[in-house]
């Protein structure tokens, strides 16, 4: 017979989750910044040069169909092998790079949860006050590293393995203030 799980448990059990693999990783990134860095890098690099290749295999497979569609696909094929070839030959770049995004990421983050801080009803004073912290510390991080994306890579991924393993550890709480 299947077990009923209400919303709420699944919820909580994927906040846990979540938290717990986000203190994991922070810890692992804190451990090996270069090595961090490194794999970040070439694996959005070899991303671009894999999806470059299959965006050009479905450019030429839809000739056959006539109309623009394939020769769309072959220039984006073309834009991203281009891009992902620039990227492995300049790693300082693609760093740059993904530290402005990341920042970005983690502004819009912190905006979100903002909203949801306040928007949401029915919620507990504990659960709001850990989410208004996290929203906060994403928007420190994010407008930080908008700031200062030049001075060191180190620092950024100090600061991701650090805010990796706060925010895990402030989802870990969130999933505690959850009811059963």
């Amino acid at each position: 017979m299947a077990r009923d799980v209400s919303l709420e448990a699944v919820d909580k059990s994927y906040f846990y989750w979540r938290g717990g693999i986000s203190v994991v990783l922070g810890l692992l990134i804190l451990v090996w910044p270069g090595l961090t860095v490194l794999t970040l890098v070439t694996l959005i690099s070899i991303w671009l040069l894999l999806m470059g290749i299959m965006s050009l295999v479905q450019g030429v497979r839809k000739v056959k169909e006539g109309g623009w569609g394939w020769l769309a696909s072959c220039l984006l094929g073309i834009l991203e092998l281009g891009i992902g070839t620039y990227l492995i030959q300049r790693p300082g770049l693609t760093t740059l790079t993904i530290i402005t995004l990341i920042g970005l990421v983690f502004f819009i983050q912190g905006f979100v949860y903002l909203i949801n801080t306040f928007a949401a009803r029915g919620v507990s004073g504990g659960r709001r006050a850990v989410t208004l912290l996290f929203s906060i510390l994403s928007f420190i991080a994010g407008v930080w590293l908008w700031r200062y994306p030049f001075h060191g890579t180190l620092a950024f991924v100090w600061l991701l393995g650090l805010y990796m393993m706060i925010a895990g550890g402030l989802t870990v709480a969130m999933a505690s203030q959850l009811d059963d």
